[in-house]
């Protein structure tokens, strides 16, 4: 735009003053977008990683860390290979909405509240020393990790759940994701939207 047609300095003033405010919006808007760039690049980075992990994704819901055997005392080799699965390595997750209910939990009353505060002792314990997120081993063949990638804190915990279980099983396209559930309700909503379930046996029940 020349601005030197215009003879009243006030309107050529109030021109390169609008010129400079666009410029300096779409340097605004350049700026936002290398840094929405910037972090999509990082994101893509973490679930390549997260994709590269081995063995087979079992996601916990809140109730198996409660009324069942801690995740270290099953030998997941043979509880998979009871129901069809053939895995060498078996890659337990804890959503980190699970850890938030078991907290919630273990400051109310009774037996629940009790069970809560062991799994929360439980999980504390083992996973003592290691950065969040990143997976330890249990025993052979099996590792914990806990879920931090996403936080999901809306109000409906099994549905935080299984959209932590949806994002393993698209990740893993060769494997999929099971959910590990002894809900009934829980596992009619993960079968409506594709994930496969898993139980453990009636003996491994506390």
């Amino acid at each position: 735009m020349d601005l030197g047609v215009f003879s009243d300095p006030d309107v050529a003033a109030n021109l390169r003053r609008a010129l400079r405010a666009e410029n300096q919006a779409l340097a605004t808007e350049i700026e936002n977008q290398v840094k929405a760039l910037d972090q999509a690049r990082t994101e893509l980075e973490a679930l390549k990683k997260l994709a590269a992990r081995p063995g087979l994704p079992v996601v916990y819901d809140t109730n198996m860390l409660n009324h069942w055997r801690q995740p270290g005392d099953v030998l997941w080799r043979d509880v998979l290979k009871a129901q069809g699965e053939t895995v060498r390595l078996t890659r337990l997750v804890i959503p980190l909405r699970v850890v938030d209910e078991l907290n919630k939990q273990k400051y109310g009353q009774g037996e629940l509240a009790k069970r809560a505060t062991t799994a929360i002792r439980y999980l504390e314990r083992v996973l003592q020393g290691s950065q969040p997120g990143d997976p330890v081993q249990l025993r052979q063949g099996a590792t914990l990790e806990v879920w931090v990638n996403i936080d999901d804190r809306g109000d409906d915990a099994d549905l935080a759940i299984l959209r932590c279980a949806a994002d393993l099983d698209n990740l893993h396209r060769d494997t999929g994701a099971r959910v590990l559930t002894d809900d009934f309700g829980m596992r009619l909503r993960a079968q409506q939207v594709g994930l496969k379930v898993i139980s453990l046996p009636q003996d491994h029940k506390k």
